[in-house]
């Protein structure tokens, strides 16, 4: 399809055919036409569109081209491409404008090939054109055929797809073993890949205290195990992109962004089983919100928090239970000591202490249970003095929190040695009370020494589920739990 520009201001008259007729795909463009009232006349050319036909039939007359980009037209020297807004900012105002949005180039196969020719499947599933691979392509079929001289006599001489594969050939040798390498399957009986996104929490910077790099070797250690068993997914291997989460909504979301959009040579986004992670309860929520979007499993290995509708986010699930349950242990375990008056001291807006809620919401008589929630730092000191009556607390913040917290209680006198007893989350990594290690990366340097924080927090308790089984216990492997754990260890 061509349009002709008409410079002379005159009022949009008819619409020219020429050997073809406008067809459903490309009404939208002469809806565009009368509705901006454009200025222009269309010719419908069909096939007739090649280039010789714009060098040589417009004369010195402006024109403009419609067709898909990027190809062998669009790589004409002589002409410049022309940009049409966003369909996303007016659809429904103009929903034709998605019409010129970019489309992705798509992979089919026969489907029993799957069972007859599986090799031929890994080949085609590892095939990959980039941007630049095809823009060559392109060009090179362009400086064989079409151009803007006198010679219009090129393509004629050619069978077209006889041509095509001449290009494709030529370009195959001259780029060599470096592009066409990995698009080969491994070995005849090669296993199709599929891969799982990785969100842990590798680096100690602004992780908010809590960093586990173990968390990565026990993954590899579990899809390496599936891959070498014979008896699980036997035609496909498993591997695992890591990338750094921390404990941050926004570096959460941003490497899942990252695995969302992965695309390369031999792994892309339909090859995907889900995301592994992340490690904090206050990541959790925004991301399987989003998650959902794209339909995409996440499987948590370690967020407790987080209360889900799980009928609203099917794609979610953990393998760990979820701490609402603590609520109930801890009333049982108060009942069963005689502790009838308790407070728990949480940061504002952590969704890891919610729990809590179901422990306040069951109180009795016999059970008193006195929520403070701490908004900043400064006011660590007014909250704690409001909890000096209650000598059972429930603290439940990050490590770099909790050691501002135990240390203004080393001052406050609010530790074992006064008759106070704290419980304290179980995940801390170890030696979090150091503040020698920590003086330089915590926001505010801390008064307490190391040995003043031992103290405080001496006699403390911690509430949490089993991380194994007993050692003596076989798994699916005929390992027991032990001989597992030595393996873990190295």
């Amino acid at each position: 399809m061509t349009i002709e520009l008409k410079p002379d201001g005159g009022k949009l008259r008819r619409f020219k055919s020429i050997g073809t007729r406008s067809s459903d795909y490309n009404e939208f463009l002469k809806e565009q036409v009368e509705k901006e009232r454009l200025l222009v006349q269309l010719a419908w050319v069909g096939p007739n569109l090649t280039p010789q036909f714009l060098c040589f039939f417009r004369g010195e007359k402006p024109i403009m081209f419609f067709d898909w980009w990027p190809n062998s037209l669009s790589n004409l020297d002589n002409f410049m491409p022309i940009s049409f807004p966003s369909c996303y900012s007016s659809y429904s105002v103009n929903p034709y404008l998605c019409n010129y949005e970019l489309h992705a180039l798509k992979k089919y196969m026969w489907r029993k090939l799957r069972k007859s020719a599986k090799p031929v499947v890994e080949a085609v599933r590892r095939f990959f054109l980039s941007e630049q691979h095809y823009r060559e392509l392109i060009g090179n079929f362009t400086a064989r055929t079409q151009n803007c001289s006198s010679n219009t006599t090129a393509l004629q001489v050619h069978n077209q797809s006889q041509l095509v594969n001449e290009v494709a050939c030529d370009w195959l040798k001259a780029r060599g073993k470096s592009v066409w390498y990995d698009w080969l399957p491994v070995e005849h009986d090669a296993k199709t890949v599929l891969w799982i996104g990785g969100i842990f929490p590798m680096s100690n910077e602004s992780n908010v205290g809590f960093y586990r790099k173990s968390l990565v070797n026990a993954a590899q250690l579990a899809y390496k195990r599936i891959n070498e068993n014979p008896d699980i997914l036997q035609d496909y291997e498993i591997k695992v992109i890591n990338l750094n989460g921390g404990c941050r909504r926004e570096t959460v979301l941003t490497a899942f962004m990252h695995h969302i959009r992965k695309e390369s040579a031999d792994v892309d986004f339909a090859q995907m089983i889900g995301i592994l992670g992340p490690a904090c309860s206050d990541t959790l929520e925004t991301l399987v919100g989003v998650a959902e979007t794209f339909k995409t499993v996440v499987m948590s290995y370690s967020a407790e928090g987080a209360i889900f509708n799980y009928s609203k986010y099917p794609y979610f699930f953990r393998t760990i239970p979820e701490n609402k349950i603590y609520g109930t242990v801890y009333k049982k375990l108060f009942q069963q000591l005689q502790w009838k008056q308790v407070g728990a001291l949480t940061e504002d807006s952590n969704k890891y202490s919610e729990y809590l809620s179901d422990l306040l919401y069951n109180v009795t008589d016999k059970l008193k249970v006195t929520n403070v929630k701490m908004k900043t730092s400064g006011d660590i000191e007014e909250r704690l003095k409001k909890l000096q009556t209650h000598k059972i607390i429930i603290g439940d913040f990050y490590a770099n929190k909790a050691r501002e917290v135990l240390c203004e209680a080393y001052r406050l006198n609010m530790t074992a040695e006064y008759g106070y007893v704290w419980f304290l989350p179980r995940w801390f990594n170890t030696n979090w009370y150091n503040t020698s290690i920590y003086s330089g990366k915590d926001r505010k340097r801390l008064p307490c020494t190391t040995a003043q924080m031992l103290k405080a927090i001496d006699r403390h308790m911690s509430l949490g589920f089993a991380y194994y089984a007993p050692d003596n216990v076989t798994n699916c492997e005929n390992m027991t739990v032990a001989e597992w754990r030595e393996v873990y260890r190295r």
